[in-house]
C-alpha cells in the first residue's frame, strides 16, 4: 500500500476513474475541463502520468488509445 499523497487535481482524476473504472486522456479532459478556454490536455497528461508514477493509475496500451483505469479502489 502507497502513502503518497495525492493532490487535489488528482483525486478529481481518481473519482472520475472510480465512477468509470477506464477513461482516456482525453475523456479525463473533457469531463474536468470541459468548459475551459485552453486546451488543458498536457495537464491531464501530466497528471495520469503522475498518479501512474505512484501506482494508482495503469495504463492499457493494448489498443489504439491509452486507456487508464485505477489501480486501487
Amino acid at each position: 500500500m502507497t502513502t503518497e499523497r495525492l493532490t487535489n487535481a488528482e483525486i478529481a482524476v481518481m473519482e472520475l476513474l472510480w465512477d468509470t473504472q477506464s477513461l482516456t486522456a482525453r475523456h479525463v479532459r473533457e469531463q474536468l475541463y470541459d468548459d475551459a478556454k485552453t486546451s488543458q490536455h498536457g495537464t491531464v497528461q501530466r497528471l495520469l502520468q503522475s498518479l501512474e508514477d505512484k501506482g494508482f493509475v495503469e495504463r492499457d496500451r493494448s489498443l489504439g488509445v491509452h486507456l487508464f483505469a485505477p489501480t486501487i479502489s
